[in-house]
C-alpha cells in the first residue's frame, strides 16, 4: 500500500494514534508489516502530540510492537502543561497501545536549552516516567540572561 494512514481509536472512539508511511507490505506468513518513511502521530488528553519518524519500521501485528530504524525523531510540541522537546536515536520499540518506547541504542534529548546523551532509554508515557541506563551525560545551560535598560546619562 502505497502513502497509507490508518488510526486506532481509544474506547471513547477518540483518537488514539495515527501510524502513516510512504510504503507499507505485509507479510502474512509472519503477521509483519514493512513501512518505509513511518510517522506515529500520538495523542493524549492534555498534552501535545508526539510524533515520531523514521527511515523504517516493522510492525508485529501479533505482539503489537512497531520497530524503527533509521533517523528515528520523536517531537513533543509545547503545550500550555509541560515545555516540548525532541529525541534522536537510531533505533527504538515502539509499544503504541501501552504508550511506552525503549532502546538500547544511543540517545539525544535536548529539552528546551538542556541537552542529555545516554546509552539506552525507556519512557513511559502513561506515568510519565523516563529511565536512561547508562553512559548518561547531561548539559544544563542556565536560562538567557535578560537585557536590563541601562541608564541613560543626563547631560
Amino acid at each position: 500500500v502505497d502513502n497509507f494512514h490508518f488510526v486506532r481509536v481509544t474506547a471513547t472512539g477518540q483518537p488514539h494514534y495515527i501510524m502513516s508511511g510512504k510504503n507499507l507490505v505485509h507479510r502474512p506468513v509472519t503477521d509483519r508489516s514493512d513501512i518505509v518513511q513511518a510517522q506515529l502521530l500520538n495523542f493524549y488528553a492534555e498534552q501535545a502530540p508526539l510524533t515520531i519518524n523514521a527511515n523504517q519500521a516493522q510492525l508485529d501485528h501479533k505482539e503489537n510492537t512497531v520497530e524503527l530504524s533509521g533517523n528515528v525523531l520523536v517531537v513533543r510540541a509545547d503545550s500550555p502543561v509541560a515545555q516540548g522537546w525532541t529525541m534522536k536515536t537510531e533505533a527504538m520499540t515502539l509499544l503504541p497501545d501501552e504508550d511506552r518506547m525503549q532502546t538500547k541504542a544511543a540517545v539525544e534529548i535536548v529539552n528546551g536549552r538542556t541537552v542529555t546523551q545516554a546509552l539506552g532509554m525507556e519512557i513511559d508515557n502513561t506515568t510519565g516516567s523516563l529511565k536512561l541506563a547508562q553512559q548518561v551525560h547531561g548539559i544544563f545551560q542556565p536560562p538567557p540572561a535578560t537585557a536590563t535598560p541601562s541608564k541613560a546619562k543626563k547631560k
